[in-house]
């Protein structure tokens, strides 16, 4: 359990990078059905692709390989959201929340569906179309909307989400800056998007983190 852990867990989206082997994060000949056991006793979370999630039975492995206090985020578009969401009973003691994509907006249809998954599983939602008039409809329900800091999108509701590429330091020190001071009420992530720059952005997220709690607790 990492230091983030007590306010907002930090990790990246996807594990199964290419950028992250032969040593560069993954140990060499590690074999790669091991990664996610790696990765999860290392971050605090982890955002995984709906493109990742081919089969019920891949989940299940995963649900088997996670630790205590690691807690992933499954994405998915929101047509998957209708159509073949694995069962909320199965994924609530182990998963920490969904991030569901919209970018063509939201229906009645899709409140619906979203607000019945939010009685049981903590969800934010990406949406860019009719983002304003989402906001207000979302809050209502109970539900995230997922924040973009590089495009100037907060986050808002009671699961924070956010998505962060590539930046500087100054931006990196802004976000953190930004992390709500205790934890939301049903979570709150940073997921780091580049696959590039996202080992070391968690870790000096982690490290800007660790200082920022010691100077406001000095």
């Amino acid at each position: 359990m990492t230091e983030d852990d007590t306010v907002c867990r930090l990790g990246a989206r996807g594990f199964a990078h290419r950028s992250w082997e032969k040593g560069r994060y993954y140990p060499a000949g590690l074999p790669p059905e091991w990664r996610y056991t790696f990765y999860s006793h290392r971050q605090s979370s982890v955002l995984i692709p709906a493109a990742a999630v081919r089969t019920p039975d891949r989940l299940a492995v995963w649900r088997d390989e996670t630790p205590p206090g690691f807690r992933p985020v499954l994405e998915l578009p929101m047509a998957r959201l209708h159509e073949d969401l694995p069962p909320v009973t199965m994924d609530g003691d182990w998963l920490g929340g969904y991030l569901v994509r919209a970018p063509r907006g939201l229906s009645a249809r899709d409140i619906r569906r979203l607000a019945a998954v939010n009685r049981f599983m903590p969800v934010a939602v990406d949406v860019t179309r009719g983002r304003g008039q989402a906001a207000a409809t979302l809050a209502a329900q109970g539900i995230g909307l997922c924040g973009r800091p590089l495009q100037g999108r907060a986050a808002q509701g009671p699961f924070v989400v956010n998505l962060l590429g590539a930046c500087d330091r100054m931006t990196l020190r802004a976000v953190v800056q930004a992390l709500p001071e205790t934890p939301g009420p049903r979570g709150c992530m940073l997921f780091f998007t580049d696959p590039q720059t996202a080992l070391t952005q968690m870790e000096e997220a982690r490290l800007l983190h660790a200082l920022l709690k010691t100077r406001q607790s000095g």
